[in-house]
């Protein structure tokens, strides 16, 4: 049977943080996809799947919206918007009138930066598979006469990519994202 996504925000059977459409909509403004392009519907569904599966074992802040129904860790409440500049100014920020969403993300919908970051990694799973550890992930080259292991500094099966973290870090537990502070 084949893989159907469900990318609704909050639903108890979703699957994926972005349908296909809207993945390719992504891919189509970005160099460098020949993994996306040269996959089947079913393989991008398949990545788009298993990116959000590991993207949602993260800890991220804040809480889910409806934590007994919703199968994926978003969309989320109480989440800062690590974009909100709260106006230093007088006037500018909250006691001009400005409304909770702009410094809260919305709790209704999955953020176009998660729908990124899923899509960087789907990119990612469809040229090499990163989800599973093989025991050699933390050794580039080993060496038999005089013992010779070089340690490696750039992949670990599990880790997301880097350029995928960036786009996550301020929504993670102890990812630097700040709260913002209003005096009462």
């Amino acid at each position: 049977m084949a893989l159907t996504i469900n990318a609704e925000a909050g639903s108890a059977s979703a699957n994926s943080f972005i349908d296909r459409d809207t993945a390719q909509l992504y891919f189509d403004g970005r160099l460098y996809t020949d993994a996306w392009d040269g996959a089947t519907s079913e393989d991008k569904d398949k990545a788009l799947v298993s990116a959000t599966n590991r993207l949602n074992q993260e800890r991220w802040v804040g809480m889910p919206t409806d934590i007994n129904a919703q199968s994926l860790s978003w969309p989320r409440y109480g989440v800062a918007n690590a974009d909100y500049d709260s106006g230093r100014e007088r006037g500018t920020g909250w006691e001009s009138g400005l409304t909770f969403g702009a410094a809260w993300l919305n709790s209704a919908t999955i953020p176009v930066w998660l729908e990124n970051a899923t899509c960087e990694l789907a990119l990612v799973l469809l040229d090499e598979n990163r989800l599973q550890d093989t025991g050699l992930e933390l050794i580039d080259q080993v060496g038999v006469g005089d013992l010779n292991v070089t340690p490696s500094k750039t992949r670990r099966a599990g880790r997301l990519p880097e350029h995928c973290i960036r786009f996550i870090r301020p929504y993670l537990v102890g990812g630097g994202g700040m709260v913002p502070l209003v005096r009462s």
